[in-house]
């Protein structure tokens, strides 16, 4: 989300308009090695910072760590160049299936990984697909 707010702000500096965008966090393929940084795990290893883009130290993500992958859109609804503010509106959208719930990091949403889970998605009941969604303002300072 921090890298969602930074294109936001970066959009504000070049525009003083309202205006809309999308993102992602992608666990896919490789990514999905993002997901021992989220719960922590990655901690325990003083190589992470080096081994893992971005880590920088402890920088856990409870919220990814629970959604895994997830599309979020935003729009900014409001700018105050002279305060250099602006509320943004975003909705976070994300649906969890077993292959997310069983994916084993960089492994996971490979077509190896989905023919093995495949099996086990059911129309309702524990293996079911979950639906969640997000809704939420916010100020944020450019």
């Amino acid at each position: 989300m921090e890298n969602t707010r930074n294109a936001i702000r970066q959009g504000l500096s070049a525009n003083a308009e309202p205006f809309t965008g999308n993102s992602s966090y992608n666990l896919g393929g490789t990514q999905g090695f993002k997901y021992l940084r989220d719960v922590g795990i990655v901690d325990a290893f003083p190589l992470a910072d080096y081994v893992l883009p971005g880590n920088k130290g402890s920088r856990h993500n409870r919220a990814a760590f629970f959604l895994g992958g997830y599309s979020v859109s935003y729009k900014v609804t409001y700018v105050d160049v002279n305060r250099r503010i602006a509320k943004v509106s975003f909705s976070v959208h994300n649906r969890s299936s077993i292959e997310s719930a069983t994916r084993p990091p960089g492994l996971g949403y490979t077509k190896f990984w989905i023919s093995i889970t495949n099996n086990l998605n059911t129309e309702s009941g524990p293996t079911s697909n979950i639906y969640q969604n997000f809704n939420w303002n916010e100020t944020i300072r450019f």
